[in-house]
Parts: structure tokens; C-alpha cells; sequence
């Protein structure tokens, strides 16, 4: 969507603007700013990682408690009266939200490059691995069976298939790149947790 799009540039325009050049963490600057640009700062940050948490923590125990439901063979709807499903519904969300409690209070440290792993994983699979994988698949499929009445497919990336596989390629080296970083990043933490 645009309004989100529009929102980020008009964000990174102002923060650019406010913050002096020599400042290593801008948003660290903004918020020592007066309280005319630290408010609306601190707010709008409050909301980005209130936004952010709340969504991963429904999405994480949706995905949670489905996946342990279908593990266990415990069949029937999600309002289901049965305590057994009841106690291990409750289980799995108590630890959706415990598990990153814990991580958090190990220290900044740990918990903010596991946060930043998180992030890049989302975005880099559902906006660039994902669609390319699926154009490419489709393509494949529309292609061994020509005939079908129902099978024109819009060319919507120029450049066909060495397109598709220079996205897909870049997005296996963004998640590489992250994993690399993420795990450099949790065994540092780790080390100085443990000295």
C-alpha cells in the first residue's frame, strides 16, 4: 500500500532533518531533543513495537496452539469444552508470551538481535521469496500443460525466468546474510551471559 510507503519516507525525511550528522543513533538525539520532537518521537516508537509484539505474539499463538493441537490428535473446533484442550491452549499461549520474557530480561544484548532476526525473516520471505518461488512454479506448470483453456498467466516481471531467479537468488542471500548475522550476534550475547 502506498500509505504505509508514505508514511516511512515522510518518517526518515524529518528524522534526517532533525538529527545533526554527527549523531551515531538519530532516534537517541531525537529523543533528547526538546519535548516538542521527543513526544511525538517516543510515541510513535511506543506504537511501532506495541504494533509489532502484539501482532507476533496472536500470530505466534494461533500458529502455536494449531500446531500443538495437530501433534497431540486432539481434534474439534477451538471452542471445544474439553478441559485437556482448555489446559494445553492455555499452555502454549502462557509460553508464546513467557519464552520472549525470558529472551528479554537475559538483556538487551541477546534479545535485540534475536528481535532483528525476526524482522528480516518475515518481509524477506513474503515479498521476495514466496512470490518469485510461486511465479516460477507457476510458469513451470502453465508451461507442461499449454492447452489448458484456463491457464494464461499476466507476464508481470519483464525478463521471465532469469528475473524470477535473480529475485530468488537475493532473497536466499538476504535470509543467508541474516542468519549469518543472527547467529554471530546470539553466540556473542551468549558468551557474555555466561562469563
Amino acid at each position: 500500500s502506498g500509505v504505509p510507503l508514505v508514511l516511512s519516507v515522510v518518517w526518515a525525511t524529518i528524522s534526517t532533518a532533525l538529527a545533526t550528522p554527527s549523531s551515531s543513533d538519530p532516534i537517541a538525539f531525537l529523543l533528547a531533543s526538546g519535548p516538542a520532537i521527543a513526544i511525538p518521537v517516543l510515541l510513535l516508537a511506543i506504537g511501532a513495537i506495541g504494533t509489532t509484539l502484539l501482532g507476533s505474539f496472536l500470530a505466534m499463538g494461533h500458529f502455536a496452539v494449531d500446531m500443538m493441537m495437530s501433534s497431540t490428535k486432539l481434534t474439534g473446533d477451538n471452542n471445544s469444552s474439553s478441559t485437556q484442550q482448555k489446559w494445553k491452549r492455555r499452555t502454549v499461549e502462557f509460553g508464546t508470551v513467557l519464552i520472549p520474557c525470558a529472551l528479554a530480561c537475559a538483556g538487551p544484548g541477546l534479545y535485540l538481535p534475536l528481535l532483528a532476526f525476526a524482522g528480516a525473516y518475515p518481509t524477506t520471505i513474503l515479498y521476495g521469496l514466496v512470490p518469485s518461488l510461486a511465479a516460477l512454479v507457476l510458469r513451470k506448470r502453465v508451461a507442461q500443460h499449454p492447452n489448458n483453456s484456463g491457464s494464461h498467466v499476466p507476464r508481470l516481471v519483464p525478463g521471465g525466468q532469469p528475473t524470477l531467479m535473480a529475485l530468488t537468488m537475493t532473497s536466499v542471500g538476504l535470509l543467508s546474510a541474516s542468519t549469518i548475522l543472527a547467529i554471530r550476534h546470539a553466540v556473542r550475547a551468549a558468551r557474555l551471559a555466561f562469563v
